[in-house]
């Protein structure tokens, strides 16, 4: 998780007035300055998730609010074939902070077996819940680290959004993974250390004519 702060920058000048009286002779003075505060805008987002069992059953304890607890470290499942766990990865935007564009990178290891699982090029789709991709929308796969066997997807939220006002939580990016049913004991042997790292970034939306644009700015 990526977090971008700035902090006030205060410009001020004192205004002065003077008046010089000599004899019968009066020199009358006078300057004046502006005094300009400017102010730096923030954006400052948090990635938090249920705190799970390895049963992907949720045991955070409940807050003064009466919501359970979150993690912002992760969770560790023992995978099932059939079974879904909870793992509902959600991105709030602090307050205060500017109109932004919001994204989530997911990166997978054991890719190439789980495209020999599924037969197909591998995308998160194939083992997640509740994903709803009129607000995420899927991107696709962005990069691809053959060496460490590894492939990262991009998921971006549908708008803009804004703390400027108060806290705003976003709708997880999803709610489950799952492990199919039909996975044999032999396949799932070959993804015993699969792992699915989430992170989420923002970046101010202004200054952008779009969230492409944005984004290529945001790597750079």
């Amino acid at each position: 998780m990526k977090r971008i702060k700035t902090y006030a920058i205060v410009l001020s000048a004192i205004a002065l007035v003077t008046m010089s009286i000599l004899g019968t002779v009066a020199y009358l003075k006078d300057s004046a300055a502006m005094k300009n505060t400017f102010t730096v805008g923030k954006v400052d987002i948090r990635l938090d998730e249920a705190i799970v069992d390895e049963n992907g059953v949720a045991v955070g304890d409940l807050d003064q609010d009466g919501k359970k607890d979150r993690t912002e470290t992760g969770n560790k499942y023992h995978l099932i074939p059939g079974k879904s766990y909870v793992k509902d990865p959600t991105i709030t935007i602090e307050k205060g902070s500017e109109e932004s564009y919001v994204r989530v990178l997911v990166t997978v290891n054991c890719y190439k077996e789980l495209c020999t699982i599924f037969e197909k090029p591998f995308l998160p789709q194939y083992l997640v819940e509740g994903l709803d991709e009129q607000v995420w929308v899927p991107m696709g796969m962005i990069s691809e680290d053959e060496e460490a066997n590894k492939a990262t997807y991009e998921f971006r939220y549908y708008k803009t959004v804004t703390g400027k006002e108060a806290e705003l939580e976003l709708t997880p990016v999803f709610t489950k993974f799952f492990v199919p049913g039909t996975i044999t004991g032999e396949e799932l042997a070959t993804i015993a250390n699969l792992e699915m790292d989430i992170e989420g970034h923002a970046i101010q939306a202004t200054g952008f004519e779009n969230a492409t644009e944005a984004w290529d700015s945001f790597s750079k």
